[in-house]
């Protein structure tokens, strides 16, 4: 009896991690289908943070040989300094997991990973470990959701100064480059 449980554990184990890694793959197949220049508005339940109507461009793009996805945001340049390349997060398959680096303009960089999500049609990254500082605060978690080949929505969760949580709807175009 003790072998018939130890098997059946094992192999509920294996489907689990074979689900995962399909799952993570998947996911990352999703995000692949992102790749380009985009431009929206971003809305905020925080307006007092001063982002709310501002002009938002993304490029997404897979590289390094088809093994990385890089996610550039900012403003349009018209707004920035020539210092100011915008946030960067780099998303990447490790094994059966979908991984995500944010390199913040806050001076930090915050490591994630893929969680289920009940919507089909979005995948979640949620909060790991943040390496650097809080003190001008740091991204804890984004959604990105496919509404059409050429429209999509990402939700970013950035923890400000003193645990304030502000949750940043980017509502994005496909554009041409």
């Amino acid at each position: 009896m003790k072998f018939v449980t130890t098997a059946l554990a094992a192999l509920a184990l294996a489907i689990t991690a074979e689900a995962r890694a399909g799952d993570a793959a998947a996911s990352y197949a999703a995000l692949k289908t992102l790749d380009g220049y985009w431009k929206g508005v971003v809305t905020t339940d925080y307006p007092q943070a001063g982002f709310d109507g501002v002009n938002l461009k993304v490029r997404i793009r897979v590289t390094s040989s088809g093994h990385a996805i890089l996610h550039e945001m900012g403003a349009p340049a018209e707004q920035q300094g020539p210092e100011h390349m915008g946030d960067i997060t780099v998303f990447h398959l490790v094994g059966d997991h979908l991984l995500g680096d944010h390199y913040c303009d806050a001076d930090n960089e915050t490591h994630m990973e893929t969680s289920p999500s009940p919507d089909a049609n979005a995948v979640s990254f949620d909060f790991i470990s943040l390496t650097g500082s809080a003190k001008m605060g740091f991204i804890h978690d984004v959604t990105f959701k496919t509404i059409t080949a050429d429209h999509h929505a990402e939700t970013w969760t950035f923890v400000m100064p003193g645990d304030k949580v502000m949750h940043a709807h980017f509502d994005l175009q496909r554009q041409k480059p």
